[in-house]
């Protein structure tokens, strides 16, 4: 298992820890803030702080170095809806029971915001999916909550949006104009989702001429998953090039927020989580998009925490997972809560230098747009990482140590780890509660999700 890395002299390590412990209490330091901020679609390893070669990020790779990178991380869900009621609740989807779009989260389920609103806490949002529409319950909590629809507001037939612009200067103005509460401000991006169609300044910086059939829609990778279309490897390098080109837009677009935050004043006193629902394939294993399988290259998200307390230019490298993301904040600004959470206060790696629990279990689940709605089971334990068909009963497992690609099934060749972690997974499913039953969504939405690629 691996361990904390640091870059920092282990004396000054020490001498931070008081102020790691003491976070956001004493007083003669005000309460500490917390900017959450969600990359839908983002990928850990497109990010120059991941390892990745291209300059897609060069201001995420700064805010890595002034605070803590966790290498490995684990979403609970491959697509939007379900991964976001999880980074929210600190709950795996059998806990909080937003499975799909016809359940709402229930009441008696505290989010971040209703808790921290409870400790006197302004609570904010801006949102860029309908998978945050008001009928799936994940505004509770959330004085202001804003949706700022991916689709043109003039109806038309047109992409969908880009409007990451519009979410930081919209932020950037409720934070001026904010009361003197300390404040837990939730920002979604939309942005690193298809449809892929960055401006022409940074296509031209990571895609070279191209003059093929892929134009980084949501409809023709949905084309490209149902096998109606195929690509050759030119075309295939420039979606992975368009993909590019739409991170580092974005990184310039946080660039400009992180700056102000930074100018204001408010980084001082300010904890900021970076991180993702859910990453995207392509090609890796024959298909894109997300929302149907469980390999790294979907699941796999980045989480980058700097702020008050938190020491820079430290990397972790336990297993961690989106779970963690609810109690870590909690917990970092002093308020109780986290545990009744799934998840662990990540706290402990940077200010404790603590390992995980020994032989920890993460599991993903929720699947959706296969033969069968919530059809997959993940289970990974240190390196082995099985997947679980809950309705054939077949299964896969992997050795991501020796494997990171995913190639080899060591199903037949290992039946005791086979037979362990099925065991925990059959544990795990007997344990599952139900969102509130809201119904079907309406022939309005489902064309909506058809066009953002969540529904068939």
């Amino acid at each position: 298992m691996k361990r904390l890395i640091t870059q920092i002299p282990w004396i000054v390590f020490l001498l931070l820890l008081p102020a790691a412990i003491g976070a956001g209490c004493g007083p003669d330091r005000p309460r500490t803030n917390v900017i959450l901020i969600s990359i839908d679609t983002l990928r850990p390893d497109r990010l120059g702080c991941y390892g990745y070669a291209r300059d897609t990020s060069p201001r995420l790779d700064k805010i890595a170095a002034e605070g803590v990178l966790f290498e490995d991380v684990t979403s609970a869900c491959p697509w939007t809806l379900p991964a976001h009621a999880t980074m929210l609740t600190g709950l795996y989807p059998s806990r909080h029971g937003v499975k799909n779009h016809e359940n709402h989260l229930p009441d008696g389920i505290p989010t971040l915001a209703t808790r921290l609103a409870g400790e006197g806490y302004a609570t904010m949002a801006v949102v860029n999916s309908h998978n945050f529409d008001e009928r799936y319950g994940l505004q509770q909590g959330f004085e202001r909550y804003e949706y700022l629809s991916e689709w043109p507001t003039d109806g038309a037939k047109s992409h969908i949006l880009n409007r990451g612009k519009e979410i930081a200067a919209l932020a950037r103005e409720w934070l001026e104009n904010r009361d003197d509460r300390p404040f837990f401000f939730f920002l979604h991006f939309f942005d690193v989702h298809s449809d892929y169609r960055p401006e022409q300044a940074y296509r031209d910086m990571f895609a070279g001429q191209y003059s093929g059939p892929v134009d980084g829609s949501t409809g023709m990778m949905v084309a490209l998953r149902s096998r109606n279309i195929t690509l050759g490897e030119a075309d295939r390098r420039h979606l992975n090039d368009l993909y590019d080109a739409e991170i580092r837009q974005f990184d310039d677009i946080l660039s400009g927020l992180v700056e102000f935050i930074d100018a204001s004043g408010l980084g001082e006193d300010t904890l900021l989580v970076i991180t993702a629902d859910h990453g995207e394939e392509f090609f890796e294993h024959g298909s894109v998009l997300h929302g149907r399988t469980f390999y790294q290259e979907v699941i796999a998200v980045p989480l980058i925490v700097r702020g008050p307390g938190v020491p820079s230019g430290v990397r972790v490298g336990e297993p961690v997972a989106s779970i963690d993301v609810a109690p870590t904040i909690l917990a970092s600004v002093g308020v109780s809560g986290s545990d009744a959470m799934d998840g662990l206060d990540l706290s402990r790696f940077w200010s404790l230098g603590a390992d995980a629990p020994a032989d920890r279990l993460l599991f993903a689940e929720a699947d959706h747009m296969n033969a069968e709605p919530d059809m997959y089971r993940m289970v990974r334990r240190n390196q082995y990482k099985l997947c679980f068909d809950r309705i054939s009963k077949e299964v896969t497992l992997f050795d991501l140590s020796r494997d990171p690609g995913e190639i080899n099934d060591l199903s037949s060749q290992s039946p005791r780890e086979v037979g362990a972690l099925r065991e925990q997974v059959e544990a795990f499913m007997a344990d599952e509660v139900k969102g509130d039953y809201i119904g079907k969504p309406s022939d309005e939405d489902m064309e909506r999700l058809r066009k953002i690629g969540y529904a068939k």
